[in-house]
């Protein structure tokens, strides 16, 4: 148990590795696509694991899509996990959490996208 603490971040022990991410769209029945791949029509709902890169650098970009409709594409935006303070005592821990992501969660969890018409 000793050894799992000691190489294991507090984020990711704590919080899990994944959100779930809700997008929806005006009008509904879009087609979601997260840095290319479907995740279905609005609203939709997925998992998004927390691969966000050091300091959240890697946020993973959202895509909606509709025919007759513009497409739109969003930033999913990330938040820093407060758990992930007590790292300050693990130096390994700290490495863990900062290369997986898992220090940062993405927040907001829900996008509302409104898709205008095209000319």
């Amino acid at each position: 148990m000793a050894v799992l603490l000691s190489t294991s971040g507090c984020a990711t022990l704590f919080s899990g590795s994944s959100d779930e991410i809700t997008v929806k769209s005006e009008p509904e029945g879009a087609m979601v696509r997260v840095n290319g791949l479907d995740q279905g029509e609005t609203p939709v709902t997925f998992s998004a694991d927390r691969d966000a890169g050091w300091f959240g650098s890697n946020r993973n970009q959202v895509t909606v899509i509709k025919d007759g409709y513009e497409e739109r594409s969003v930033r999913m935006q990330t938040q820093w996990v407060p758990i992930s303070i007590l790292n300050l005592f693990n130096g390994i821990g700290w490495a863990v959490d900062a290369y997986s992501g898992n220090m940062w969660k993405y927040e907001p969890t829900t996008y509302k996208i409104t898709l205008e018409e095209e000319e």
